[in-house]
């Protein structure tokens, strides 16, 4: 037991050694990073996070993180000379670069590495509307779904259906109040219906409350029923369409301006906005190399605002879009980055992509670099098993903004949540009912009241004619008694 136990001592004793001599063969390495979130960030404490130390951890390096002196990713001056981070490759101040894009350029000067993302160009632009809602938006969001003229005309229909039941009972003799006239009623029951009682009768019949007494009359019958089922259409109409609003959370009013620039041809068509790029990368090259006139076009606007000097970093340009107002100032940054930015809070950003990839994300190196290809093969290597994908997935994947990236109406077709309020058009159906059942409610009750008076009037001359019949008989009855010239005496 004790010579195993030695030997396994040995074994780790050995392990150990070997391990602190591997390390210290490995070569300490300098690496130049432009500090921009998620690539590179500087903590509190001095440490760095993001993308780029997530990998270099990964590949094993002894390595020490460096910022140029601009915080560039380099371009190249009419003299020759580079600046950024491809400035400190060729200087031979750093042995590793990154991450940046690759361009032809660009490698004319240093090597680069095995591909580490693949990224495409996207339009970074700031939601309609403001997030933070003021108090007059608060009160009046229960009654958004439904559009002002819809809301006038509801009340107007209340308004004018109280007052035509109210005639109705008052003059047609079927109802109550004559009924309680006639001493066919009480007199309570005989005051159901008057002004006050139509108007709140009406009233609660719209809120779905139940009734003690309803209209006797059939004109009135047929008036109440078309409210009744203008109340229905009101009703579910509004429940509906105040739920879909409810459905899209905290997203602002007005979200069909959300989709006003879909594209870059769009956003190139258009003269409502204004373009910014980021002055020293690949983006700028991008679009004034361009063959396409649609990239010529968005170069042009860039370089022709002159208000661009002072924004020289994303996060300048990040900071300028979200103090503008919405709709007034775009950006052309890579996916990659608009990506995360977006799913930053306070979650008023949102970013539309090209759709398809069309740079790459890699490490540059001195030129003939021997760490070239130990960095290519420790790079395919966190490929093949899928370690590159989850670094990127943990800086990208965010459920802090959603609906936040969307994909560019040529290549795809957007889906955003909208809500439309329901207009007076599409309300029209419900107010025809009601016009319906006060014009056929209202022939119904004149025809009443002439069925009523024709059969009041029938029943006088019957009367009369009993009357006269009665009369008649009586004075026949005493015509004997008149004969005898006498009394009957009792």
């Amino acid at each position: 037991m004790a010579t195993f136990v030695k030997f396994l001592l040995f074994l780790l004793l050995t392990f150990g050694f070997l391990s602190s001599i591997n390390a210290q063969t490995k070569p300490h390495v300098k690496v130049a990073a432009v500090q921009e979130p998620p690539y590179l960030m500087q903590e509190s404490d001095g440490e760095f996070s993001g993308i780029v130390p997530d990998i270099l951890n990964k590949l094993g390096y002894n390595y020490t993180i460096y910022i140029p002196p601009d915080n560039r990713y380099g371009f190249q001056y009419k003299n020759g000379t580079w600046t950024g981070m491809i400035g400190e490759l060729v200087d031979g101040s750093a042995d590793i670069a990154g991450l940046f894009t690759v361009t032809a350029r660009r490698s004319e000067f240093v090597d680069t590495s095995f591909p580490v993302m693949s990224i495409g160009l996207s339009i970074l632009m700031k939601k309609p509307g403001s997030m933070e809602q003021s108090l007059q938006e608060h009160l009046t969001k229960l009654l958004y779904p439904f559009e002002g003229s819809v809301w006038l005309m509801s009340f107007v229909a209340l308004f004018v259906t109280s007052t035509v039941l109210y005639i109705m009972m008052h003059f047609n003799p079927y109802e109550w109040r004559r009924m309680s006239r006639d001493h066919e009623a009480t007199l309570r029951e005989g005051e159901s219906f008057t002004c006050p009682n139509a108007f709140f009768f009406v009233a609660s019949t719209l809120m779905w409350q139940g009734y003690v007494r309803a209209p006797r009359s059939i004109g009135a019958r047929v008036l109440v029923v078309a409210w009744w089922a203008f109340t229905v259409i009101f009703i579910v109409s509004y429940t509906a369409s105040l739920t879909n609003y409810l459905r899209l959370g905290p997203h602002p009013v007005g979200m069909e301006g959300y989709t006003k620039i879909r594209s870059f041809r769009d956003l190139a068509n258009t003269n409502d906005v204004r373009v910014g790029f980021h002055p020293s990368g690949s983006t700028k090259r991008f679009l004034r190399e361009s063959k396409s006139t649609v990239y010529q076009d968005l170069y042009q606007k860039g370089i022709e605002d002159p208000s661009f000097g002072s924004l020289n970093n994303t996060a300048s340009f990040v900071n300028y879009v979200r103090s503008r107002p919405s709709g007034e100032f775009a950006v052309i940054l890579e996916s990659s980055a608009s990506r995360y930015i977006v799913n930053q809070l306070p979650c008023n950003l949102y970013a539309i992509n090209e759709g398809f990839p069309m740079h790459h994300y890699v490490f540059g190196l001195q030129k003939n670099s021997p760490l070239k290809e130990e960095l290519n093969m420790a790079l395919l290597r966190l490929s093949e098993t899928g370690e590159l994908h989850e670094i990127e997935r943990k800086w990208f994947k965010s459920k802090v903004c959603s609906d936040a990236v969307l994909p560019s109406h040529e290549y795809g077709e957007i889906k955003i949540l909208a809500f439309y309020r329901l207009d007076l058009a599409t309300f029209s159906t419900a107010l025809l009912i009601v016009i319906a059942g006060i014009i056929i409610g209202g022939v119904i009750c004149i025809i009443e009241i002439c069925i009523y008076r024709k059969a009041e009037t029938n029943a006088s001359d019957d009367e009369a004619e009993q009357i006269q019949t009665d009369s008649q008989t009586n004075e026949v009855l005493l015509k004997p008694d008149e004969r005898k010239g006498g009394t009957t005496q009792v």
